[in-house]
């Protein structure tokens, strides 16, 4: 495996090697804590930036993205945001710790599109046929590959993490119910995929759970957020044993229902 850090990443060589064998130690200790299936993760890049995108206005500049391969889709690439993994900031412990957790949520998508790579191969086959049912397909997807990245990267050091998911969470639902309709598409599904992050932070913190959720605002969305919990946790119950997209079918129908009742301006769906 790789480490690839910035062009403009100017370090001594040695200085360089300890940051590459930190960065593969890491890769080894969170992949084997959580038990994941990273096989066929061939470089973690590390970058200044993900391009620009609605997620990051809301929950801020460090993350990742998972990149595979056109021609292997069993050949992963992970671009982090790395500006913090400066030799000078190593010692700040928060600081160290959002990256670490970054890293980890990458890794559980890769362990995630190892674990049901023909429901990933299912929806890009779909996906070259434009269609609702399609679009809807690939927006249940996502909110299900975030749930399970955040569930198996979660960990006891949630409080802070969590406080910003549900300022997060609650400034998306405000933008939402004002927004313009040329302009709710792609906010529909960052607001369905921040109740996914957010599900996956409390799940195993099930003592917190009802103290943190109390302190959620979401008006109309309130309860979209209770379904996506249910069907979530359900689907986790027969996870990673799916045949193909049917296993989503309840959650598409959720989707479904969202976009309706976000476009119809209504609580519930038209």
């Amino acid at each position: 495996m790789k480490i690839i850090f910035p062009d403009n990443f100017y370090i001594q060589e040695k200085a360089r090697q300890r940051l590459e064998n930190a960065m593969l130690n890491a890769v080894a200790t969170l992949s084997s804590s959580k038990n994941l299936d990273i096989a066929g993760l061939s470089e973690v890049i590390v970058v200044e930036k993900i391009k620009p995108s609605q997620r990051h206005t809301y929950l801020g500049n460090i993350g990742g993205e998972v990149v595979t391969n056109n021609h292997n889709p069993l050949d992963f690439t992970i671009r982090i945001v790395g500006t913090i993994f400066d030799l000078r900031l190593m010692k700040d412990k928060e600081i160290d710790a959002e990256f670490i957790n970054a890293l980890q949520h990458e890794l559980a998508h890769v362990h995630d599109h190892n674990k049901i790579p023909h429901i990933y191969a299912e929806r890009t086959l779909r996906n070259k046929t434009l269609s609702q049912e399609n679009a809807i397909g690939g927006v249940a997807l996502r909110i299900w590959s975030e749930f399970i990245a955040t569930q198996l990267s979660s960990n006891g050091r949630i409080h802070n993490r969590v406080e910003n998911k549900i300022k997060a969470l609650n400034q998306i639902c405000q933008d939402l119910t004002k927004a313009p309709q040329e302009q709710r598409c792609v906010l529909i599904m960052e607001t369905l995929c921040s109740m996914a992050y957010f599900l996956g932070d409390i799940f195993n913190h099930e003592e917190l759970a009802n103290e943190i959720t109390e302190r959620v605002d979401i008006g109309q969305y309130t309860s979209y957020l209770g379904r996506l919990d249910e069907e979530l946790c359900a689907l986790l119950e027969t996870y990673p044993q799916w045949r193909d997209m049917t296993a989503l079918e309840n959650l598409k129908n959720i989707v479904h229902d969202f976009f309706n009742a976000t476009y119809n301006n209504k609580g519930e769906s038209a």
